[in-house]
């Protein structure tokens, strides 16, 4: 999967998981449409107690495209 490919929305969110300096999980408040990303096999969720939001996680693939998009920018 190439960065180019998810949507804007998609694109902003997975930037946001991306950039995080939590390597553990990331917190989505309530109205973060990550559902695709999750579909697309580049974060995983994390259940919580809280059911208004979630928590996601970067996959293997997902990784990788961060690597890929952050390698990008810093050149």
């Amino acid at each position: 999967m190439e960065f180019d490919e998810l949507t804007p929305q998609e694109q902003e969110i997975f930037m946001e998981v991306a950039k995080s300096k939590i390597e553990d999980e990331v917190f989505m408040a309530d109205g973060k449409n990550y559902f695709s990303l999750v579909t697309k096999g580049l974060v995983k969720e994390i259940p919580n107690a809280n059911f208004l939001a979630a928590s996601v996680i970067l996959t293997k693939e997902g990784k990788k495209l961060r690597d890929k998009v952050l390698k990008k920018e810093n050149n």
